[in-house]
């Protein structure tokens, strides 16, 4: 089958760029096999290592920032930050760039002014429950560019937050991975006749259900690509773990991590490697949930129990409402739904109101179209 990326987008230049040392970090862990990667990273950042990998990054991903644009390097989720005078250098690293670090933690702003009498760079503080304290750092003439960060924080909400800011990146980012990973099946003319349908001035992919698509998000091969594959499930961790919100232990709020056993289980068994939350595969859905083939184990598993749901796409809500069929039948309290992509073709029946989290809504970024014959 031939590919093709959307014209429109393919290729563009992200409009927010995010260094995350934690997912570095993570990264670094899960190769080396190492138990318990969240909390092993979270504990403390700043090791030569560290350093070095996120030198490596920063030449990747701010290589190109001109010197009007700034950059984040996100710091929030660490209690200590060590070798603080190695890692400014390391990203003041290039003439002109505008670092912004953003921290969640009072000691590490002032442990930055103990090692180097004042801070060479913007920082945006944020409280125990996410909220913008501050901004500071820079010079007096940075006032105008200190507003300007402080609105892009604000993000789409009303005041500047962290997980709203947050929110916003995995948007752009887990959109932008769809090209990078090449995971959009995109009809073309030379592909066979029974798989596609042109009507003007397009072609559609014919779905097994004979609906239209303008475009397929495979991401069977995000699978094939492990870092992509760290990033989704990094993205759906931040959305558990509450965002590093301090003031509760969102994991508590969970027993199990539930998956429907196709692409989502790929995703479901690393989110399991990073958070050491067990998760439990459920099968034979089909369109309509074979709900005789529960066993006396799994309704003993699951019976009660608070449950969350990981999905890795959405489109017309269906996908949803069979899983929450099949686990409402074994009475699991299903406490939310986290789906990576959603194609907002339909919503789910079942769900309650604010139950389904999306993380990515790329529907007019891909200009995805969903019709009939």
């Amino acid at each position: 089958m031939a590919h093709s990326r959307n014209p429109h987008t393919a290729g563009r230049k992200p409009s927010l760029i995010l260094v995350d040392p934690l997912l570095i970090k993570i990264e670094q862990l899960l190769h080396d096999g190492q138990p318990y990667p969240l909390n092993q990273a979270r504990q403390h950042y700043g090791t030569q290592r560290d350093i070095e990998e996120l030198l490596q990054r920063l030449e990747v991903q701010v290589g190109v920032v001109s010197p009007q644009d700034h950059y984040y390097v996100d710091l929030t989720p660490f209690e200590r930050v060590g070798r603080l005078p190695e890692l400014v250098n390391t990203l003041r690293s290039k003439p002109g760039q505008r670092p912004v670090m953003l921290v969640m933690s009072r000691q590490i702003i002032e442990n930055l002014r103990l090692a180097l009498g004042g801070i060479p760079i913007t920082v945006a503080l944020f409280g125990e429950t996410g909220e913008l304290f501050r901004i500071e750092g820079g010079s007096k003439e940075d006032a105008g560019f200190q507003r300007k960060v402080a609105a892009e924080l604000a993000s789409f909400d009303r005041y500047p937050e962290y997980p709203a800011f947050r929110r916003r990146a995995a948007d752009e980012h887990l959109t932008n991975l769809l090209y990078e990973t090449d995971c959009l099946d995109v009809p073309l003319p030379s592909d066979p006749d029974e798989t596609r349908r042109y009507i003007d001035p397009r072609y559609y992919r014919v779905m097994p259900n004979n609906m239209l698509v303008s475009s397929y998000v495979n991401l069977k091969k995000v699978g094939r690509d492990k870092r992509a594959l760290i990033k989704l499930a990094y993205e759906v961790v931040l959305e558990l773990i509450g965002y590093f919100r301090r003031d509760r232990d969102p994991l508590q709020g969970f027993d199990y991590l539930v998956s429907p056993n196709n692409t989502a289980l790929f995703l479901a068994a690393l989110v399991q490697a990073i958070l050491e939350k067990p998760v439990i595969a459920i099968d034979r859905l089909g369109p309509i949930p074979s709900l005789q083939l529960q066993s006396a184990k799994l309704r003993g598993l699951l019976g009660e129990k608070k449950v969350t749901v990981i999905e890795h796409v959405v489109a017309t809500g269906s996908e949803v409402d069979r899983t929450l069929m099949f686990l409402n039948n074994l009475r699991a309290n299903v406490r939310s739904i986290v789906a990576v992509y959603d194609l907002e073709v339909g919503k789910p029946m079942l769900a309650k109101p604010g139950q389904l989290v999306s993380l990515c809504r790329p529907k007019s970024a891909i200009d995805y179209v969903y019709r009939s014959q």
